[in-house]
């Protein structure tokens, strides 16, 4: 039998702020902040980008839709997700992952619901809007209407 060997990787984070001299936590921070600010256009327009996407697709495609489209529309939701923090857009990406949960419910083989379908599309449209149509506790409602018939669908 061969022995085992353990091998921990070297965290580069650690060794940067032990160093005498190295750097602070704040300044590390500071750094982070910045490449996620320089990292915001980028994200912002891979947002829009991705949602008309969503968009052109859930209005072309058949409904109830193929499992290929579900997992399509899976995906690029999940992009949304990925970039709408970057992007200072949380509200937008807390809809994106409840559009997810609903597709993911279809794909493993629940109920589709029309309704169920353009609700998410409609609000994951309005919470895109630049021009702030809802406040905070009109994006707070949106959410957790679309978290119950998320919930709703994966039974």
């Amino acid at each position: 039998m061969k022995p085992v060997f353990k091998r921990r990787p070297d965290r580069r984070l650690a060794k940067l702020i032990r160093l005498p001299g190295g750097r602070t936590i704040e300044d590390i921070e500071a750094d982070v902040e910045a490449r996620l600010e320089a990292l915001h256009d980028v994200c912002l327009a891979g947002v829009h980008e991705r949602l008309q996407e969503i968009l052109t697709l859930a209005a072309a495609m058949p409904r109830p839709p193929r499992p290929e489209d579900l997992q399509r529309l899976y995906d690029l939701s999940n992009a949304v997700i990925g970039q709408s923090g970057v992007a200072g857009l949380e509200d937008l990406g807390r809809a994106a992952l409840s559009f997810c949960q609903l597709l993911d419910a279809w794909r493993s083989g629940r109920r589709w619901s029309a309704a169920s379908f353009d609700v998410h599309l409609n609000a994951l449209k309005l919470m895109s809007q630049a021009d702030g149509a809802l406040d905070a506790a009109g994006r707070a409602a949106v959410l957790e209407g679309l978290n119950r018939v998320a919930r709703r669908a994966a039974g």
